[in-house]
């Protein structure tokens, strides 16, 4: 497949995602695509509800939840 394939299936993904499930599906694809261990994307609702889809193993997601990275990500602060 090319690249702009690749992308349009994708896309096409996320447009029929119907909830976390799907997302998480499309986001494991975008991973394998890039050819990256891991993808996390994370959101926040106008209410301040926060939600994640992501390919990190389950132990790794909850020192991230115990270290509150989710405040401050080390990896963001960095760039800094």
């Amino acid at each position: 497949m090319t690249a702009s394939t690749v992308l349009e299936h994708i896309l096409e993904g996320l447009e029929q995602a119907d909830g976390h499930a799907g997302l998480q599906v499309v986001i494991a694809a975008l991973r394998d695509e890039m050819n990256v261990d891991h993808m996390v994307y994370h959101w926040v609702d106008s209410a301040g509800d926060q939600y994640r889809c992501g390919t990190y193993p389950a132990e790794w997601v909850q020192r991230y939840l115990d270290q509150k990275y989710l405040q401050v990500d080390p990896v963001i602060a960095g760039c800094y």
